[in-house]
């Protein structure tokens, strides 16, 4: 009697068909257990019996009850027969190991095509090749019944072999890994697998930045070429708090030999220096500062001297390289960066690009996916920036450019990266839901911090309302900030110029100040109370990163520190203190001056008032009672602070004393001269 289950060995391959199947299955094996449980003749009788009972159920009429039960009897009790098909898909033939095997190889071979590999198949069958598992088609045909007692053809009939239909190779394609190694290489076919996952859980500010370069997603005009050109920067992002932290631009300027200007090993390093000396980086722990291997990269040399001025607290590392060989006789792949090491600020550029859809010069990363008046704002933009070099400067700005300039651009970027890190609709993995509150009534929309409502009163905590937000990306940092109350470190100045060794222009002091070009624009440093303005002539080495002009870091040509000189930013006419502390600034370097040119005449000041000490002593009694003697102080003839305040007590009664006249001019030019001296 023939089994009506399903055995434990063909449990694998049941499950996997839907349930509707298995149910069907399953009932079907306890109609034909029945039916075949009654007696030989009465077997049509228990078929109709069973059909009557299923009236409800579609396809149970007792004909198919008849059919399915010669099919499993057929079958020999497999339940493979009760499938049907049109329901649980197409049954995959089985076919030998070695052919598909082979059938892998020829996939390999062709790797644009899985058919292509079938028509090769195909044509080494009706050519007579031997095909593993198979044979040569004779040797096939030979074992078949159709040709046991009457003799081959002499070519190859039309018939394939069975399980040899194109629908069911295509059922045997070899893996997709596989696939894309042969077909792509090694770094597309790790797309393909499950990746390492990490959370950011537990991590602290600054624990972990990571660096990366992109191009924006729309174009820039640059006056002063008269070009359209893409932009290039530099990003740096926190991992713990998915904050955006620091970026730089770079034009593509079109030099003179049709080159383009891109990002370079210096405008890292001046990036490294602007975190460095903006945020710091952590006292208490290393931070790890992650960058790959092309443009953002950092070089071994730079990296140490960044570890040697940080005293160990940043360490730079790199993300792996993808590289190898798939097949032995095969050459390697060319090595390619592995961007998933830095997959934080890799997907986030994307949601940044959105967030500056509206900027002007939207472009496209494909040629047949961008906008058809691309080209001919193109060609406006550099029409009107030709025309405008004949326009005054307040008529240019008046100008407004198909694109954006690289100023307006770094401020819209900018923007962006605020409101970002600002945000509170996200889904940013590890970060924590807080409470805020408002006054409810009182038009107040803004919603405050929950450590701000444990500060008030009893009293009217009744009148406010509070919901309930997952933390911005702002909020978590200054949340982790206190809560491992980090402490950052700046960079040291000197340190400065140690790390940007190989970047540095001369300066020379031309009218107490320092003035550099960059970019075509004028930048002057000056500090009134620096002595590095006070020796005209003197040259120095400048350190500028162009990301921060606010400060210039000096050396000697040996290399040794000299100091650090603020930028001069020009007030507005109207700007009053601004105006003011320029002219403090100048009665400063002035008396600086006065003080040197007395430094360099001590004998012939000492001299002068020794005689003026002589005079007082001559014509201080005819003064007497002209000068408030509290108001004159008198230092010794070596230097000494001399500070003279004369005040006239009555100016009619020295007009009235004619007699005393001669010698209160005497005494009063003696007095003065000395206070002069002894200011100067």
């Amino acid at each position: 009697m023939l089994p009506y289950m399903v055995p434990a060995s063909d449990h694998d391959e049941f499950f996997r068909l839907p349930t509707e199947t298995q149910d069907n299955v399953r009932l079907a094996l306890r109609v034909l257990q029945r039916v075949d449980q009654a007696p030989k003749r009465g077997r049509v009788r228990a078929m109709k019996t069973e059909a009557a009972r299923m009236t409800h159920l579609k396809g149970w009429s007792w004909q198919q009850i008849r059919r399915k039960y010669y099919a499993y009897q057929n079958g020999r009790g497999d339940w493979r027969t009760l499938v049907d098909r049109r329901v649980s898909g197409p049954r995959t033939k089985r076919l030998n190991p070695d052919f598909v095997r082979h059938l892998h190889s020829l996939s390999d071979d062709h790797p644009r095509a899985f058919n292509s590999a079938i028509d090769e198949l195909y044509a080494q069958w009706f050519a007579g090749e031997e095909i593993p598992g198979y044979g040569t088609w004779r040797e096939w045909w030979a074992r078949q019944r159709a040709f046991r007692a009457r003799p081959l053809p002499a070519s190859c009939p039309r018939e394939l072999p069975p399980g040899w239909s194109r629908a069911n190779l295509q059922r045997h394609k070899p893996h997709k890994t596989q696939q894309a190694l042969t077909r792509q290489g090694i770094a597309a076919a790790l797309a393909t697998m499950p990746t390492c996952i990490t959370t950011r859980e537990g991590l602290r500010p600054f624990e972990f930045v990571v660096f990366d370069d992109a191009e924006t997603d729309f174009l820039v005009c640059h006056p002063e070429t008269a070009q359209v050109c893409k932009v290039e920067g530099l990003f740096a992002k926190d991992v713990a708090t998915d904050c955006w932290l620091r970026f730089g631009l770079r034009p593509g300027i079109k030099r003179d030999d049709d080159s383009r200007q891109s990002l370079c090993r210096q405008d890292m390093l001046e990036m490294a220096v602007q975190m460095l000396t903006t945020y710091g980086y952590p006292r208490d722990y290393t931070s790890t500062w992650i960058v790959e291997r092309g443009t953002a990269t950092i070089s071994e040399d730079d990296a140490a001297a960044i570890y040697e001025a940080t005293g160990g607290k940043v360490i730079v590392s790199r993300t792996g390289m993808i590289s190898g060989r798939v097949r032995c006789e095969g050459y390697a792949d060319k090595p390619v960066g592995n961007y998933r090491g830095k997959s934080w600020i890799e997907g986030g550029f994307g949601f940044l690009w959105n967030k500056l859809d509206r900027v002007r010069g939207q472009k496209s990363s494909r040629y047949d996916t961008a906008h058809r008046e691309l080209e001919t704002r193109k060609s406006a933009a550099v029409e009107l920036m030709r025309a405008g070099k004949l326009l005054s400067p307040e008529e240019m700005m008046e100008l407004r450019l198909p694109f954006e300039d690289l100023r307006s651009a770094f401020h819209v970027i900018n923007q962006a990266m605020l409101r970002i890190n600002r945000r509170e609709q996200h889904a940013c993995e590890g970060f924590r839901r807080v409470t805020v509150w408002r006054f409810r009534g009182f038009g107040i929309t803004d919603w405050q911090p929950y450590h701000k409502l444990i500060e008030l009163p009893e009293e009217v905590r009744d009148k406010i309302e509070t919901a309930s937000r997952v933390e911005t990306p702002q909020e978590r940092m200054e949340s982790l900030m206190r809560e491992h109350d980090v402490t950052m470190d700046t960079l040291h100045p000197a340190a400065v110029a140690r790390i940007l060794n190989d970047y540095h222009r001369k300066a020379t002091v031309i009218d107490g100040e320092i003035s550099l070009r960059v970019d075509g624009k004028l930048v002057r440093y000056f500090d009134a109370d620096s002595p590095l303005c006070s020796e005209e002539g003197a040259e120095y080495l400048a350190y500028l990163p162009k990301g921060d002009l606010d400060v210039i870091y000096l050396t000697d040509g040996a290399g040794a520190f000299k100091g650090v000189l603020p930028r001069r930013i020009a007030p507005r006419y109207g700007d009053l203190a601004g105006r003011n502390r320029q002219l403090a600034d100048r009665r400063k370097t002035l008396a600086r001056h006065v003080h040197a040119i007395n430094k360099r005449h001590v004998d012939q000041i000492s001299a002068a008032i020794r005689d003026t000490d002589r005079q007082l002593e001559i014509v201080a009694p005819l003064a007497t009672g002209l000068l408030d003697p509290a108001t004159v102080a008198v230092g010794d003839a070596s230097g000494a602070v001399v500070a003279v305040s004369a005040r006239i007590r009555d100016r009619a009664a020295l007009a009235r004393t004619d007699k005393s006249r001669d010698a209160r001019d005497a005494a009063l030019a003696a007095l003065a001269r000395r206070a002069l001296l002894a200011n100067a």
